[in-house]
This record gives C-alpha cells, sequence and structure tokens, in this order.
C-alpha cells in the first residue's frame, strides 16, 4: 500500500527460495553448460569410484549405470542410458570409455533434460535431490549438439 513496492506473494518467495537451493551449488557456467547441452555426456573414467552402478538387465533394454540421491524418506537417481564406445559407436562395455544419454530421476519421476532448470521441478521437497543430481551432471563432461558425436 502507499509508495512502498509490492510484497511479492508467499508461493514466489518459496519457489525463488527452492530454485536457489536447488541450483546452490552451481556455478554460473555449470548452469549454461547443462542449459546447451544436448543430454549426452561421457561416462567418467571410473564410473564405480564415482558412485555409479552398472546395470545389464539383458533383453531389449540398454544397460545403464546408476547413480542414486537420498533425502529424507524421498530417492533419486542420475541414470547414464546405453553407453556408447566412443572408437567402434558399439554398445560400450562396463567401464569402457563412453558417451551416454543422462537422465533425472526423483521418486518415480523422470525429468526430461529440457527441464532440468526448470523452476516448478526445484520447490518443496524435490529442491535437495534435484540440487545433488544437478551437481552430479555438472561433473560431468556434459556434450552439446555441436560437439557430440550422437547428435551431430
Amino acid at each position: 500500500m502507499g509508495d512502498a513496492p509490492a510484497v511479492p506473494g508467499a508461493e514466489e518467495l518459496d519457489m525463488q527460495h527452492a530454485f536457489a537451493r536447488a541450483l546452490e551449488g552451481l556455478t554460473v557456467i555449470d548452469v549454461e553448460r547443462i542449459r546447451t547441452g544436448c543430454g549426452h555426456v561421457r561416462v567418467p573414467s571410473a564410473p564405480a569410484a564415482r558412485g555409479y552402478r552398472y546395470l545389464d538387465l539383458a533383453g531389449d533394454d540398454p544397460p545403464f549405470y546408476v547413480h542414486r540421491l537420498a533425502a529424507g524418506r524421498l530417492t533419486g537417481s542420475v541414470i547414464l542410458t546405453a553407453p556408447i564406445e566412443v572408437t567402434s559407436g558399439e554398445d560400450a562395455e562396463r567401464g569402457a570409455p563412453g558417451i551416454a544419454r543422462v537422465s533425472v530421476s526423483i521418486g518415480v519421476n523422470t525429468i526430461p533434460w529440457s527441464r532440468l532448470l526448470d523452476v516448478q521441478f526445484c520447490s518443496g521437497p524435490w529442491a535437495m535431490l534435484l540440487g545433488d543430481a544437478l551437481e552430479e551432471i555438472a561433473a560431468l563432461e556434459i556434450l552439446d549438439p555441436p560437439g557430440c558425436p550422437i547428435c551431430s
């Protein structure tokens, strides 16, 4: 009222604080790398040492690496799906250098790459798990469309 600036609604403040929590471990460069990335990353050189577990369920499903996350009773994961060997283009063996599609799951929900930085996903209890997932992704070598052998 009067000449004082309006105070933002509580919902807006909560969303802003949650967004800040989800991004607080990232640099501006990390956020830009995620924003402009194509969704593919290089598999880390020692995935098990980084907390990734290799799973091959056989059948029609491709193998993948999973890095589990937890915040209280909520769980999530960063998943590197269908690693492809860089030199041959064939399926990568466990621990071999490769490129994989990265995804994030929180609870039973998979967050598409294009929405990882959306403030909607950063609210409430998801903020901590998403922040952990984003920090893990930022630690990977994120590929951009022109530099990705899969996308180009």
